[in-house]
């Protein structure tokens, strides 16, 4: 499973941004309800 930032357009592997609060490439907020992060 991947998580795909909606602003920056990175991907990580879901693991390792599972506990993060924000994108580590562009510093955007990955808020549940935001829509900040995708996973696909």
């Amino acid at each position: 499973m991947k998580v795909v930032c909606e602003k920056c357009e990175s991907s990580f592997k879901f693991e390792a941004v599972k506990d993060m609060e924000c994108c580590p490439v562009c510093g955007a907020s990955f808020s549940e309800n935001g829509g900040q992060k995708k996973i696909t």
